[in-house]
């Protein structure tokens, strides 16, 4: 895949479902982890994933330094769902534009990543689309797992 347009349509896409599994949600319901130790809260992974994709595009394909806490995004809580889609809202749009802007040379330029070595911008793109769908996925699973929960009168 080398048209930028298609990139964007996998992004917003995902973009969308995260909103629609996001929107309404409570402080509760937001920062609730499936169990304590080694799972994510919604919260957590919406903020994880407005932190990779800014990584991923304006750092590793655009060579700039965003000053990423990746750690940090796994801690976050917070007790809006809004102020959290704002943030997303905000990484996945200034991703895009930048994605808008490369060019069908660009998808073969080499650029290096912290975990897998030299890899093409194609590459690099086709991983930010598999990472973001992994952690929708992820979101989704755990407001069903929540709501299951809550209604089996599972919370404390």
């Amino acid at each position: 895949m080398g048209r930028t347009e298609d990139w964007i349509s996998l992004l917003t896409r995902i973009q969308e479902r995260v909103r629609e599994a996001v929107q309404g949600l409570d402080a509760e319901a937001l920062n609730w982890r499936p169990t304590p130790e080694g799972t994510n809260s919604i919260y957590a992974l919406v903020f994880h994933m407005a932190g990779s994709i800014t990584y991923w595009t304006l750092q590793v394909i655009g060579g700039q330094d965003v000053g990423r806490d990746r750690e940090a995004e796994f801690r976050a809580e917070g007790a809006d769902a809004a102020q959290v889609l704002e943030l997303f809202d905000r990484s996945f749009a200034r991703a895009k534009d930048f994605i808008a802007g490369l060019t069908f040379q660009d998808m073969d330029r080499l650029v290096p990543t912290r975990t897998f070595g030299e890899q093409t911008v194609r590459w690099v793109l086709g991983n930010i689309v598999s990472h973001q769908s992994e952690h929708l996925g992820h979101i989704e699973l755990t407001r069903q797992i929540y709501e299951a929960t809550k209604r089996a009168g599972g919370m404390a």
